[in-house]
């Protein structure tokens, strides 16, 4: 497939975000009601919802504190600011596409972009410096193209970038001085999220879209300090299911059960009750998980449920979530989720874990 190069990146990562889940959905397993019977725990967390008026909010998000965030858009290429409550924004430049706003494991503030440079896009690194972010100069040697999906950084030192699954086929690494890039095994890969297992290794999850079949396979990938390695391949069990990263543990989940990935096999350890949707989940660990839904519990809309290892609890109601919904967990009592309603609004939400 051609790039149309005005798109934003990110746009085109979005749609394929879409395709993909569609691509899950099993329409000879219908979904089946949740259980009314079943008695969920009040909230434990304290919930805030800021309403941003567009879409585009696709890549990530820093919390600088409980009352200072950072988000980009994607659409309008734009870095927005919710600061004590007041929102405002800064607009990029025509010729850099804005990608992700995220922080390192010091809760340092980087954004990472695409600039053209003579023929190709090459990579844009910016910090926050307390007052605004300031560009961390590069090399930008890239030989080819590099529209990327994934951002992972761990500090100044180790910053990661991966493919979006489009004909790049490679990661880059940035040490605050060189690029180095690391090819994947296929140019189809599509890198989803970069994480240290709990033994300390680095680690990617990624997924190809096989379109001769209509299947989506899930990989992860390992660092051995010279090169990515697959370790793991899922394609034949049953879908729809959906992996996701737990903090440092491997999970999946399908309409019934959250996994855990264990050795190569998938292994059931979570009872979904709601049960019905297997959005893109987040947590610190499986005792630890906040959970969107589109289910409804005695006429209104459930939006997001918490297992604390022990039971469910209903957490907030009445927000549209959809499949595009993520979960980013900034620690193990502070969360943000962030969905899209069918009018056109992005729901930002912010949950503190209450002090009882």
């Amino acid at each position: 497939m051609n790039k149309i190069k005005s798109i934003p990146v990110f746009l085109v990562a979005a749609v394929l975000c879409l395709l993909l889940i569609n691509s899950c959905n099993d329409k000879e397993n219908p979904v089946t009601p949740p259980d009314e019977a079943y008695q969920y725990d009040s909230a434990r967390f304290n919930w805030n919802v800021d309403t941003l008026y567009s879409q585009g909010f696709y890549a990530g998000l820093w919390a600088k504190d409980t009352n200072d965030i950072f988000i980009t858009n994607v659409f309008n290429n734009r870095l927005y600011r919710i600061q004590n409550g007041l929102k405002s924004f800064i607009q990029y430049p025509a010729d850099t596409y804005l990608g992700a706003v995220t922080g390192d494991e010091l809760n340092n503030g980087y954004i990472v972009a695409l600039k053209l440079v003579d023929s190709f896009y090459q990579p844009v690194f910016q910090k926050f410096d307390g007052n605004t972010f300031v560009e961390l100069p590069n090399p930008q040697n890239l030989e080819k193209n590099f529209f990327f999906n994934a951002v992972f950084i761990k500090n100044e030192n180790e910053m990661w970038i991966g493919s979006d699954g489009y004909e790049s086929g490679f990661i880059v690494k940035f040490d605050g001085i060189n690029l180095t890039s690391y090819p994947l095994e296929d140019s189809r890969t599509k890198t989803l999220k970069f994480f240290y297992d709990e033994n300390n290794k680095l680690k990617l999850l990624a997924s190809i879209h096989h379109l001769d079949t209509d299947k989506t396979e899930f990989l992860i990938y390992e660092f051995t300090g010279k090169q990515w390695i697959k370790i793991f391949s899922d394609l034949n069990s049953m879908r729809p299911l959906r992996y996701n990263i737990l903090n440092k543990y491997v999970s999946a989940v399908n309409e019934y059960f959250i996994f855990e990935l264990v050795d190569s096999s998938l292994i059931s350890r979570i009872t979904l009750n709601p049960i019905g949707s297997n959005f893109s989940m987040g947590g610190y660990s499986f005792n630890n998980i906040i959970f969107p839904s589109s289910i409804r519990i005695k006429n209104h809309i459930a939006s997001l449920f918490h297992w604390n290892g022990k039971k469910w609890s209903l957490e907030l109601s009445g927000y549209f979530t959809d499949p595009l919904t993520e979960v980013f967990m900034i620690n193990e009592n502070f969360y943000y989720v962030v969905s899209y309603d069918q009018n056109g609004k992005t729901y930002l939400i912010q949950g503190r874990k209450k002090l009882f």
